[in-house]
């Protein structure tokens, strides 16, 4: 067998060679990214955990008033969000809101009162929850608060009695996206109910 009629069989064993080696590089890719993935989701497991703890270690000892204030507080400054918001309901049919406590950035601030109509405040309490991880204003373009804040994104869950009447909502809201919004939900569900008892 000639040099020559060798040529085309090692061509084919280069090509066969490349593409292996382009699949193995391609699954140590994969493999390191699912790995990355892994070490983030550990990480914003341990972040999360970190926050909770922080959040129920500083608000433990308080009742009342106290309790609230210190809530908003705490959850503007652990969480990073540039407003959290207590509000309570109080006239039927519900038609405003008046906040009880309000923090921004760490800051107590003015309580204030707003209708609830085209709010996302009225969603979260007629539907138990909202979350908008970014575009709440556009979503809501007549509550024209969100634009003098500039509000880009809220979450807000309803505050309930031990009847299980709604009488209030917890929300944060910031300027930026919310990120991992499910759990920023369940986080303020469990400080609803304690705020509810207060």
């Amino acid at each position: 067998m000639s040099g020559t009629g060798q040529l085309p069989e090692l061509e084919s064993l280069r090509s066969q060679l490349a593409d292996v080696a382009r699949e193995l590089a391609e699954r140590d890719r994969t493999l390191l990214e699912r790995a990355t993935h892994r070490d983030r989701e550990r990480q914003d497991l341990r972040e999360q955990s970190a926050q909770l703890l922080t959040i129920a270690q500083r608000t433990a000892a308080k009742t009342g008033d106290d309790f609230l204030t210190e809530l908003v507080n705490q959850l503007t400054t652990t969480l990073s969000v540039r407003y959290a918001v207590i509000g309570h309901i109080a006239d039927s049919p519900v038609t405003i809101m008046r906040t009880i406590a309000v923090s921004s950035g760490g800051t107590l601030v003015d309580n204030f009162e707003h209708p609830l109509e085209q709010t996302p405040c009225e969603t979260a309490l007629t539907e138990g929850s909202a979350c908008f991880a970014h575009g709440v204003q556009r979503a809501f373009p007549r509550f024209t608060l969100l634009t003098e804040l500039g509000i880009d994104s809220y979450c807000g869950v309803s505050i309930r009695n031990n009847e299980g009447a709604v009488i209030g909502l917890l929300a944060v809201m910031d300027t930026k996206p919310l990120h991992n919004t499910e759990w920023l939900q369940s986080v303020l569900t469990v400080f609803a109910a304690r705020a509810g008892a207060e």
